[in-house]
């Protein structure tokens, strides 16, 4: 979840930037919002199809997290039970976050109800038309007219109209998960300004197509402009963006070549999935390691440490049909194992120094490990740490392929944090 919600992030990011800088500039709306809504569908949809990848070419494998006080005498593992770490922070703050914005959100769409019910809507062709003594406003096929608005502004009611037409609140109750999800990133903020400019443009484009003078339009628009009460999941015809409207109104028409620029965004976007998903192939690079992959790591060779090696070439882990087993059961078993040997590194923490060990090893035909290689280390005595107990690994149950005992590589991250 972390995983998607970054990268997700990063390349709405980007998509936004170009809507932002770029598009708000010209009169393409239709394109403009359909760009938009693909856009953001898009990326949403990318990394999320790259982590399952990920996800389906993994084992189970369980994280070891070593925790210890910074104060501790040698050779003594210092736990504090449930303390928590800046990493359960963060996440803490951000769904407290999500949960608030979707709080937000929820009321807003039960006062919008709220006022659909009140205005006691009629079924009129495919819409529904209440008559309120509140602005006007439109959602869904709702469409609530202010008494004085039906009487003597058409305009208004073709405006709304022009709303429900074109689906613009299907837009923003979409766009309201996409605030749910990243609510910290203050481009999707500005993002969803922009989408409710881009409906406006569109409406008010409708209602100048149907034969109203743009001058008096206009100057409707300043007079109504002082609406005070707003729906977040609405389109009002109060929008506070007057000028914008107005000045977008009065612009010329976009050269239909400026068209052919939009595609440098295709570039853009997939330079940033790459960017997000970009890690090096494990089976290729450190010899079939088809444990977990890898986004990112370095090699650490550490020969402060007997190394024990073995001739048996290990076959992929994916292609193993029985896997190797420790202690009647899988890697976890494993992994309690190591946990009750590993012992935070007295000189680690008193330099402060914490972080994750990525170490591979080999189970070989004869239920013994060797090969033990420091992936990705955080410092000599925490990787010696891990080195050493690794090395005092009692005899797995080796893995077994068409009936045959093989040689298999292991991979397993194991958490030094302080607390």
């Amino acid at each position: 979840m972390t995983a998607y919600i970054i990268e997700s992030g990063a390349m709405l990011s980007l998509l936004y930037v170009f809507l932002i800088l770029y598009m708000r500039k010209t009169t393409f709306f239709k394109l403009n919002r359909l760009i938009f809504i693909a856009g953001t569908v898009l990326c949403l949809i990318m990394p999320l199809a790259d982590i399952n990848t990920r996800i389906a070419s993994e084992s189970p494998i369980p994280l070891i997290n070593i925790t210890a006080a910074i104060t501790g005498t040698e050779g003594e593992i210092i736990k504090t039970p449930g303390s928590i770490g800046y990493l359960s922070v963060v996440k803490i703050i951000y769904w407290i976050g999500a949960a608030t914005v979707m709080l937000i959100t929820s009321i807003s769409l039960v006062h919008t109800l709220k006022a659909i019910k009140e205005a006691n809507p009629e079924k009129k062709g495919k819409y529904r038309i209440g008559i309120a003594e509140k602005p006007s406003f439109s959602f869904l096929n709702f469409l609530i007219i202010n008494k004085n608005d039906y009487s003597f502004y058409p305009e208004i009611i073709n405006h709304e109209m022009a709303h429900i037409n074109r689906r613009h609140s299907a837009d923003l109750l979409f766009f309201s998960v996409i605030t749910i999800l990243h609510w910290y990133n203050p481009l999707i903020w500005i993002a969803l300004n922009e989408l409710k400019m881009l409906h406006e443009y569109e409406a008010d484009e409708d209602v100048i197509k149907q034969g109203t003078d743009a001058q008096k339009y206009q100057l409707l628009l300043v007079k109504k402009a002082v609406g005070t009460e707003r729906f977040q999941l609405a389109s009002s015809f109060n929008h506070s963006k007057l000028k914008k409207r107005i000045m977008m109104m009065q612009s010329k028409k976009t050269n239909k070549w400026m068209v052919l620029s939009y595609l440098g965004l295709i570039p853009a976007m997939l330079l940033g999935f790459c960017f997000c998903s970009n890690r090096e192939n494990s089976q290729s690079d450190k010899g079939n390691l088809n444990e977990v992959a890898v986004i990112s790591f370095k090699t650490e060779k550490n020969d402060s440490l007997p190394q024990k090696t073995s001739e048996e070439n290990p076959v992929p882990f994916n292609e193993i049909e029985s896997k190797p087993s420790f202690d009647g059961g899988d890697i976890n078993n494993f992994s309690k194992w190591v946990n009750g040997q590993l012992v935070y590194p007295k000189s680690a923490k008193d330099a402060g120094v914490q972080g994750k060990v990525t170490v591979s090893f080999k189970v070989n035909t004869d239920g013994s490990v060797s090969d033990i290689e420091i992936i990705e280390g955080v410092c000599s005595s925490i990787d010696d740490e891990v080195i050493r107990v690794i090395n005092l690994s009692p005899k797995w149950t080796p893995g077994k392929k068409k009936n045959k005992e093989v040689a298999c590589k292991m991979l397993l991250p194991v958490i030094f944090m302080l607390n």
